[in-house]
This record gives structure tokens, sequence and C-alpha cells, in this order.
């Protein structure tokens, strides 16, 4: 399964410039057109904290797979809930997963 986004990790750095020390998780950098995650709202600078409960503890460039391996354990077409930090507000959003291009 696969996430038609592009993300990086929310390193310290990212983090202090966003005014919140201690964040992780991983920026949406990149939601491809047309696709589930676009369909579901997924926006480019959204910070992705958790999928289905599980949160996501990357801080460092290199913990950058966190994300895509905890979504290739699901099947293709799974619903997962993302919480996601927007604009200072956490929201959560349902998105398929669809297969790997």
């Amino acid at each position: 399964a696969w996430l038609p986004a592009e993300a990086q990790v929310v390193t310290k750095d990212i983090a202090e410039q966003l005014g919140k020390p201690g964040l992780t998780g991983f920026r949406v950098t990149y939601v491809y057109a047309g696709t589930s995650a676009e369909e579901a709202g997924l926006a480019m600078g959204d910070i992705i904290t958790s999928v289905d409960g599980m949160a996501l503890e990357a801080s460092e460039p290199e913990q950058y797979e966190e994300l895509p391996t905890l979504i290739r354990q699901y099947k293709i077409g799974s619903v997962v809930e993302l919480a996601i930090l927007r604009d200072g507000n956490e929201t959560k959003l349902p998105v398929t997963l669809i297969e790997s291009p």
C-alpha cells in the first residue's frame, strides 16, 4: 500500500521554526493530483503526527522510512486515519491507501 504524497521528517529545527519544539512526525511536501490523498483533503504543509492512533516519532532525517514502512503494512484499499496538524489545529483525515506506482 502507498500514501500518494511525499513527506519529510519534522526535524528538531523544523519543529522549532514552527514554534512547536518537541513536535515529531512528517511534513507533507507534495500531494499527487487526482489521488485519494488529494480527495481526502491532505495538503502541502500538513504535519502528519499519527496513523490510526500510532504516533509518529521521527525527528531526525535518517528516520525518513518510519511513515512509508508503517503504511506498507496495510493492504491496498485500506482506509487509515491520519492525525494532522494544520495551521495550529489538529484534525483527522481518513485516507484510502492505493497501490504503489
